[in-house]
């Protein structure tokens, strides 16, 4: 047997991180020249300071300098330099490993369907991280995937062919995402990237429980991310799955 398929068999715990990719890149252009990486202190306290819902969540996006004064953005270094971008890859792959992790995986943004070479990028971090590692194992999906969005179908069929190379999966994300969105075209994208092979994940109930029974219809689904407000739907099950 495969060790993939081993993999799958076994009980999973979704450890979800998110918002990492400057910080952890900023640590590693730090380490990589001899100087401490940036504590992010300024970034964090304001984030605090506002409650849960979408200021927060907006402020969590926001660019890191325009957060915290004290950060100098010439500190990260371009994404767009593949060896910039496998060294970033390999340490969070790393660092996932030595914590013991068996299946590790990691998202991107719908726009990074376009990069050149994306598939192989990955695998050759995770191929320096099972040389550590033997028992490590990574995926990789694409998340963000919502038709109304610009350049959608482009992405999308990217996402296709990214397929034949080894991607894992696409996650939809709905606009509006605190409030009921307009799901219409996701159900024939769900059902072509499914039938294709890919896992189908949605993001809802992160903020509201709106979105959660909409999400639970998408043809293929097998997950949703966060889905912490479902028990507040007051709803029995459809379609045996718990909404």
């Amino acid at each position: 047997m495969s060790q993939s398929a081993d993999v799958k068999k076994l009980p999973k715990a979704d450890i979800h991180l998110h918002a990492e990719t400057q910080a952890r890149l900023e640590r590693l252009v730090a380490r990589q020249s001899g100087r401490s990486p940036h504590t992010w202190a300024s970034r964090v306290k304001r984030v605090r300071e506002l409650p849960e819902g979408m200021d927060r969540f907006d402020l969590l996006l926001t660019e890191k300098h325009v957060l915290d004064p004290e950060f100098e953005p010439d500190q990260i270094e371009d994404l767009d330099d593949d060896a910039n971008f496998v060294a970033w890859l390999t340490d969070v792959m790393l660092d996932a490993a030595e914590e013991g992790t068996v299946l590790f995986e990691m998202r991107f943004g719908f726009g990074w369907s376009l990069r050149p070479g994306f598939m192989s990028r990955f695998q050759e971090a995770e191929a320096a991280a099972r040389a550590r590692h033997p028992g490590f194992h990574a995926e990789t999906i694409i998340t963000g995937v919502w038709p109304e969005r610009p350049g959608a179908e482009q992405m999308f069929e990217a996402c296709h062919r990214l397929k034949d190379e080894g991607l894992a999966g696409i996650d939809f994300i709905p606009e509006p995402y605190d409030r009921e969105a307009n799901w219409l075209g996701v159900h024939d994208w769900a059902a072509q990237a499914a039938s294709a092979g890919l896992g189908i994940n949605a993001h809802a109930g992160e903020l509201s429980s709106a979105n959660i029974a909409a999400a639970l219809r998408v043809p293929g689904l097998t997950r949703i991310g966060h889905g912490v407000h479902a028990a507040d739907t007051g709803r029995p099950a459809e379609g045996g799955r718990p909404v």
